[in-house]
């Protein structure tokens, strides 16, 4: 994996190395193809690869494919905020790039219609962000993930 891992020295609530330590509990195969995870407070990163018209300044993090696979961190506050960040937005890559379409159908058409609980209010956006929620949670707080039975269980199975 050829991941690289920017500008974290330009805060100070977590190291590089804690960084890549959150990494390295991903398995491989989720973060296949993913090039760059950046904090950008700036959002120079993102500018940089996206029409700065499309920036949305509320949000605190990104994931974007296009022209490469990265994930931008714009804003945290600690260390907690900062892994849900990181795994909810590596949720959108494991969403779009890992899963096969007939397993994200399962996820939108199955678990999420026969299943409509949700892990957290912004989970409710969309399927895709309920998987992103669920992605987070199994790595920061797996015991509330389990809650939800079908869901724990298909991201446990990935």
């Amino acid at each position: 994996m050829s991941l690289v891992i920017k500008d974290f020295d330009q805060q100070n609530v977590v190291s590089k190395d804690h960084v890549v330590r959150s990494i390295k509990r991903i398995p491989q195969h989720h973060m296949k193809g993913l090039r760059y995870v950046v904090y950008d407070k700036a959002r120079f990163f993102q500018r940089s690869y996206e029409d700065i018209r499309s920036v949305n300044y509320q949000v605190l993090g990104t994931y974007n494919n296009l022209p490469n696979n990265f994930i931008c961190i714009f804003k945290f506050s600690t260390v907690r905020e900062f892994e849900h960040i990181l795994y909810h937005e590596v949720g959108h890559h494991v969403f779009q790039h890992v899963l096969t379409p007939k397993l994200r159908r399962q996820w939108v058409y199955e678990l999420v219609n026969i299943y409509p609980d949700f892990i957290s209010n912004y989970a409710t956006k969309s399927p895709e962000e309920d998987f992103c929620e669920c992605y987070a949670y199994f790595y920061t707080l797996p015991s509330r993930l389990q809650r939800f039975g079908v869901k724990y269980k298909f991201i446990n199975g990935l």
